[in-house]
């Protein structure tokens, strides 16, 4: 504890432009949220300065209650704001508005490792984050709860539940996570809740765990990936539900599943404003299991915009831009698991070269096109028409000849193992012919872009397990 507790005008001095700085406004643009009692004992409640019969501010009862001493501490630390004075986080807590503060008294700072001895150690801008995690930008008494995500002063998200108790981020058994002890202690500009843990902005492996989605995490956890996660970053890990997990059925183990999560994770952050409708590679963190040029590429999910739905790997995404510290998080229903080069096609929307896939004859050495391709020690590179493509090249439809199909399709598709596979970075410098699985060449041409037989390749680098995809303009017609 304190030796001495600072007075309120000392404070207020030190301590209306916090709540400015936290982001003025009628509302922070999330759900209004709150919480329910949950009877436990909490801090010190104390009335109004004597000789008034004003309802205390925020401020005040942090200054005037015992239990607050290492809050008060940390907001005088995690001042001043840079570019406004002299202690805005202070000062805002005595300022006019309607906000609500999830207040960790000194039991929950202990408890979370932060003693005043930890709090005067720690940066002043990480203290602030951490603050800032504590309020939202609206009174939400006890009675106008609702469980669900809700968006905090940090514009980060806290998770709040309701089943046997309130409790925020999955209460305090999980690391960063808090259960409130003490509701509805009012205040002149809002109202405080007692909570018995310290809130962590959240990384993306922690929404995970703040969001309950357990499998998930667990399983990030086997695999000690939790401090990769945690790091830097930015990141943005499309994370599936745990019913996404029961549904997949048996997880693999070791190696091949610290791939499939990376497979989740892509080393950049891309807000789902970033999708489009042109099928785009996003390279993730697992590798392909094969080298190009000595190295293993990066495996490729594969966005697109279908209408207003974003989709990764043709999986809706089902809740997007959940922000975190190190990057952003996007919820998906399925299991995500390495494609290969059918599969990129059909995660594609290329819907009609899937269908020329499934009409052409059967290859001269036994087998589909599809078997084919879909073939784990297969290392092909292919170049994918878009479905405007094949319109424009056969606008009453496909061919009935499935020969002629056959034959149009392995003329998009590199010989293996020689040149087998080619990523945007391999192309030539120079015009080639590329010997193709039709036995006919293939003329490319560098330029920007370049081209393949004359159609432009719009989009290169879809990696998957048995060889690399890039989407052409037009059908490569071989040569008679």
């Amino acid at each position: 504890m304190m030796t001495s507790k600072l007075s309120r005008a000392s404070m207020m001095a030190a301590v209306s432009l916090a709540l400015g700085a936290w982001g003025c406004g009628d509302g922070d643009g999330g759900t209004d949220a709150a919480v329910t009692t949950d009877a436990a004992g909490g801090a010190d409640a104390p009335g109004p300065d004597a000789g008034t019969t004003e309802e205390p501010t925020i401020a005040d009862l942090v200054v005037a209650s015992d239990d607050f001493d290492i809050l008060e501490a940390a907001i005088l630390r995690a001042s001043p704001i840079p570019g406004a004075t002299p202690t805005p986080i202070a000062e805002a807590l005595d300022a006019p508005g309607a906000f609500t503060v999830f207040a960790p008294n000194d039991a929950a700072f202990e408890a979370s490792g932060f003693t005043l001895a930890a709090i005067e150690a720690t940066p002043p801008d990480t203290l602030r984050g951490i603050l800032l995690y504590h309020g939202l930008l609206r009174e939400v008494p006890s009675s106008a709860v609702t469980a669900g995500a809700q968006t905090t002063i940090a514009q980060l998200p806290i998770f709040i539940t309701t089943a046997g108790g309130v409790a925020i981020n999955g209460g305090n058994t999980v690391t960063g996570g808090a259960n409130v002890i003490t509701t509805d202690v009012e205040a002149s500009n809002g109202v405080v809740h007692v909570i018995d843990r310290v809130l962590l902005p959240p990384t993306v492996e922690a929404i995970a765990r703040y969001a309950g989605f357990s499998t998930l995490a667990g399983a990030v956890a086997s695999q000690g990936l939790t401090d990769d996660l945690s790091g830097a970053g930015p990141f943005t890990v499309f994370a599936p539900t745990n019913e996404a997990f029961t549904a997949l059925g048996t997880l693999p183990t070791g190696d091949a599943l610290t791939n499939v999560l990376l497979y989740h994770v892509i080393g950049a952050a891309v807000p789902s404003s970033a999708i489009a409708a042109t099928p785009a590679p996003l390279a993730t963190l697992a590798s392909a299991p094969y080298e190009v040029g000595g190295t293993a590429p990066s495996l490729s999910l594969l966005a697109r915009l279908d209408g207003t739905t974003a989709r990764i790997n043709g999986t809706p995404v089902v809740t997007a831009d959940i922000p975190a510290i190190n990057g952003v998080v996007h919820v998906v229903g399925e299991v995500l698991l390495p494609m290969n080069i059918v599969d990129i096609a059909e995660a594609g929307g290329f819907s009609t070269l899937v269908t020329a896939v499934g009409a052409a004859a059967p290859l001269s050495g036994g087998g589909t096109v599809a078997e084919a391709l879909s073939s784990a020690d297969a290392r092909f590179t292919v170049f994918a028409p878009t479905n405007a493509a094949f319109t424009a090249a056969f606008p009453s439809g496909l061919p009935s000849d499935g020969a002629a199909v056959r034959d149009v399709l392995l003329y998009h598709v590199l010989a293996s193992p020689s040149p087998g596979i080619v990523l945007s970075t391999g192309l030539p410098a120079a015009a080639t012919d590329l010997p193709t699985l039709l036995g006919a060449t293939l003329p490319f041409a560098p330029g920007s872009p370049p081209t393949v037989d004359g159609e432009d390749i719009v989009v290169t680098d879809i990696v998957g397990t048995n060889g690399v995809v890039h989407a052409v303009s037009g059908v490569l017609l071989p040569p008679t």
